[in-house]
This record gives structure tokens, C-alpha cells and sequence, in this order.
């Protein structure tokens, strides 16, 4: 059987395009960003690194089946 274990987080780093689209869709839950810069050589318009006014839940798929039993 699949476990999902969820984890509450409030910071988040995500590509560019991804915040544009978290900017659109909830931009009241957003307090704060950062942006980061891609590195010289490399594809991509960078990352930024979002803080979230609520928590959030996602999957943390590392460890899981430790925390959860099936």
C-alpha cells in the first residue's frame, strides 16, 4: 500500500514561472520572496524562494515510511 505522509511548511523554494503562477492563483497567502538568481551558463530564469502567511501541507517523500504505518 502507497503511504502519503505530509509535512506543514511555510517557506518554499520554487522556479519563476512557478511563482508567477502562485502569484496569480493566491497572491493574499504570499508575504514574503526572494529571488535567486540562475548561475552563468545555465538554462532557466532562476528560483525564488517564497514565504507563505499560512502553512502549507505537501508530501515529503523521504522517510515516509518510517513516520507512517500502512
Amino acid at each position: 500500500m502507497n503511504s502519503k505522509y505530509f509535512k506543514p511548511i511555510n517557506e518554499k523554494i520554487i522556479s519563476a514561472s512557478d511563482f508567477l503562477k502562485e502569484l496569480e492563483k493566491r497572491p493574499e497567502n504570499i508575504k514574503k520572496s526572494v529571488f535567486i538568481p540562475p548561475k552563468l551558463g545555465t538554462q532557466g530564469f532562476g528560483q525564488v524562494v517564497v514565504t507563505f502567511r499560512s502553512l502549507r501541507s505537501v508530501l515529503d517523500r523521504h522517510n515516509h515510511k518510517d513516520k507512517i504505518k500502512d
